[in-house]
């Protein structure tokens, strides 16, 4: 495989950061998204690309076997922060061919590319005490 990062992105403190479009870019080239957000945060929108891993932060490390072993990464979350945390964690196990999202899926959204929403699952309510989504998800991955 080529590389799909090539040409791509700032690097800032040897972590490589994609635009979206640039993340877009580089999937349809080969590399895999991992969306780190909770399943709780990624039920309603997700990410409508055909490389795509879920894992989230906190089960992150237990998952490490499951990544595709010398592919390229795109490392995404709902705005980019925690993402950072995740390529630092991977560079120390040997991967180097990882990037971040540059601001999450709310970038993501915002440039127009390519999401899945499941209604069902957007959370609704007065204060974040009682939100709730509003149904069962029905989306299969």
């Amino acid at each position: 495989m080529q590389n799909p990062f090539e040409g791509l992105g700032m690097k800032i403190k040897e972590i490589l950061f994609l635009s979206p479009a640039e993340a877009y870019e580089a999937e349809k080239k080969g590399a895999v998204i991992v969306d780190i957000r909770e399943e709780y945060d990624n039920n309603y929108k997700m990410y409508d690309v055909d490389n795509l891993i879920y894992s989230s932060f906190f089960g992150f490390a237990d998952r490490l076997e499951t990544l595709p072993s010398g592919g390229y990464l795109i490392i995404a979350d709902s705005t980019g922060n925690k993402s950072k945390e995740i390529v630092r964690f991977l560079h120390e196990k040997g991967f180097d061919k990882v990037a971040v999202l540059n601001g999450g899926i709310h970038n993501w959204e915002r440039k127009g590319l390519p999401l899945k929403k499941d209604k069902s699952m957007q959370l609704s309510g007065s204060c974040l005490c009682t939100m709730k989504t509003k149904g069962k998800r029905n989306l299969k991955r």
